[in-house]
């Protein structure tokens, strides 16, 4: 805990000074508020550093000088600008000590989560073997050839992987993950504060809203104790989402409409998931800047700035700039994959998510056989897409009585986005951000008129954080005390104060998740370092070769998502190609493979 807690730290104050250069760059005025403002510039710091890391992962291992280098670059351009030292100088003289108490509470909060056992299939899969690529060889070309999900281009990976080397590696696999959490529990803190002080805008409850739907999931299913890009693509959906409200409902600076555009730029490059969010992220910048040609042309040179290292990755690892994406494969690159394989791949993906990625499930995923299994394992995915498009009933009616704006691009941005993801990959961790927008715009409305329709604020959030409980006696405690509160806030609604309020959600909120994380047998306190990465069961691996290529492999049934954990590089459970070589046999893996065939 004390590691994390150090490292975020050390995180944040890169972060804040570089993001807080890019606002003052972009001169978005909209954002004044010094909390939200200071959030805001901790996104955008990350951001940049993650990519900026990745983009040299193509040239080189990012190694913790070469991370540490990058880092100190970028903050000393930062500090260049006469305005971020101001701003720095006078957010340091704002602290007080109310204010360390909070953020350490908080830290040590967030740390006892982030400290736990990696348990996401995923990380054992690929995201800890890629961070240990970039992290000892950088972007090896042909790398989807030794597993396909180890060409998923991902800015995010890139940032953890200098933190794992020394004394720290294997053991700072969280570190990212908590961090997102960090920067989202601090916002809470803010909107809360503005609430509790009565200086409440809109954007604060609907953060609020889309806290309470996300937090429980994020702590109840161990995304918050890995470093899964699936955490800041949820973060980032959010984030986005509350900057386009305050843009619209703020002083009309066409600056202004920068920022959403940059964020879910950043989000597409940690995650292909992100591109609805994008989508919607553009259409809202070229909408709102349509009349200035140069302003249109300078934000489409800042996107395309910030995923050329994306497109590269994608390029030098696969063959295939935004794979597994088969629509741009170049097949006469010796180390691509070609566009046939990359083709397959999406639709094992697609397979896989909709039966769950069982071992013995069906293999006819033909029309929507598919659906009922499908509901019985996201239970928690099915209630939210019902709230989704249940909001929208009443979501233009309530924005328009409240003259709130931004509830077009937040429903273009929910119903595009849950259509997508239940296409493509209908996971709740994938589909998250997406899922929740809607309904927590709604809600926010309610809550921020204090109307008694704020009650089905407290429906909704229970459902959200306890519908996958079955039949038992938790169950029916959580259903009769959310009930009871529902009606209290209904016939009560004017005489209860934002404190009681919020209270009451976060009782119906937490309650399980913590209890469940207490409970849990597994659950420890780590005080100084997070437990060392491992598989939760001992795997034995076997030594396989192909042609001149040595790898390690789990003793198990060849299957595509059988996880290597913390194996030596090479790892993998199936071959991407069956015959492949080394690309350079004297320099061995850090050269990267080819096809054999070429």
């Amino acid at each position: 805990m004390a590691l994390l807690i150090f490292a975020w730290s050390f995180l944040l104050l890169i972060s804040w000074t570089i993001g807080t250069s890019i606002l003052n760059v972009v001169r978005a005025d909209c954002f004044e508020r010094r909390g939200d403002r200071a959030i805001l510039a901790v996104w955008l710091g990350i951001m940049l550093l993650a990519i900026a890391l990745l983009a040299v992962s193509l040239i080189a291992p990012l190694t913790p000088f070469v991370g540490s280098a990058i880092a100190l670059v970028l903050v000393s351009i930062a500090l260049r600008s006469r305005a971020t030292r101001v701003e720095a100088i006078s957010l340091y003289q704002s602290i007080s000590q109310k204010h360390l108490f909070v953020f350490l509470g908080i830290a040590i909060f967030t740390a006892f989560f982030a400290s736990q056992k990696v348990t996401i299939d995923d990380t054992g899969l690929y995201h800890f073997q890629v961070i240990q690529w970039l992290s000892k060889h950088g972007t090896v070309p042909g790398l989807a050839l030794i597993h396909f999900t180890f060409g998923y281009p991902c800015s995010w990976l890139a940032l953890a992987a200098p933190f794992n080397a020394g004394f720290l590696e294997g053991q700072a696999a969280s570190l990212t993950g908590g961090f997102v959490f960090l920067i989202l529990a601090l916002q809470l803190s803010i909107c809360l504060s503005h609430i509790f002080e009565n200086r409440q805008k809109f954007e604060d409850w609907f953060f609020v809203a889309t806290a309470s739907l996300s937090f429980p999931i994020l702590l109840g299913s161990g995304l918050v104790a890995s470093p899964s890009p699936d955490v800041p693509t949820i973060g980032l959906t959010i984030l986005t989402a509350w900057t386009i409200v305050v843009a619209c409902n703020r002083r009309k600076n066409i600056n202004n409409y920068l920022i959403p555009l940059i964020l879910a730029t950043a989000a597409l490059t940690v995650k292909l998931s992100a591109l609805c969010l994008f989508v919607t992220a553009f259409l809202f910048f070229i909408l709102n800047s349509r009349h200035n040609l140069f302003h249109c042309l300078k934000g489409s040179a800042i996107v395309f700035l910030l995923i050329l290292p994306m497109l590269g990755f994608g390029f030098i690892a696969s063959g295939c700039p935004v794979f597994p994406v088969s629509l741009i494969c170049f097949d006469f690159l010796p180390w691509s994959v070609g566009k046939e394989t990359a083709r397959r791949i999406t639709q094992i993906i697609h397979d896989c998510s909709k039966w769950m990625c069982l071992p013995g499930a069906p293999q006819n995923v033909e029309g929507l056989n598919w659906l009922w299994y499908w509901i019985q394992f996201q239970k928690q995915t099915f209630f939210l897409i019902i709230c989704s498009f249940t909001s929208l009933l009443g979501l233009f009616e309530f924005a328009s009585l409240h003259r709130i704006k931004g509830d077009k691009f937040i429903a273009i941005l929910g119903i595009s986005g849950t259509l997508f993801v239940l296409y493509g990959n209908p996971f709740l961790r994938i589909g998250l951000g997406y899922f929740i927008v809607i309904p927590a715009f709604l809600l926010a409305l309610f809550c921020h008129s204090r109307s008694r329709f704020r009650a089905i604020a407290v429906l909704v959030t229970s459902g959200t954080a306890n519908s996958w409980i079955g039949f038992s006696h938790t169950y029916f405690a959580i259903f009769g005390l959310t009930l009871t509160l529902t009606l209290i806030v209904w016939f009560y609604s004017s005489k209860i104060s934002n404190i009681a309020f919020l209270t009451f959600l976060l009782v119906t909120l937490l309650i399980v998740p913590v209890k469940l994380h207490i409970t849990q047998p597994t659950t420890q306190l780590f005080l100084l370092l997070p437990p060392q990465f491992q598989p939760p069961t001992p795997i034995s691996f076997v030594r396989k070769q192909v042609n001149d290529v040595e790898y390690l492999s789990p003793d198990r049934e060849p299957h595509f998502f059988n996880p290597c954990w913390n194996a030596p590089l090479p790892c993998t459970p199936e071959l991407t190609h069956n015959d492949i070589r080394l690309r350079n046999p004297e320099r061995g893996i850090q050269k990267g493979f080819v096809r054999n065939s070429f």
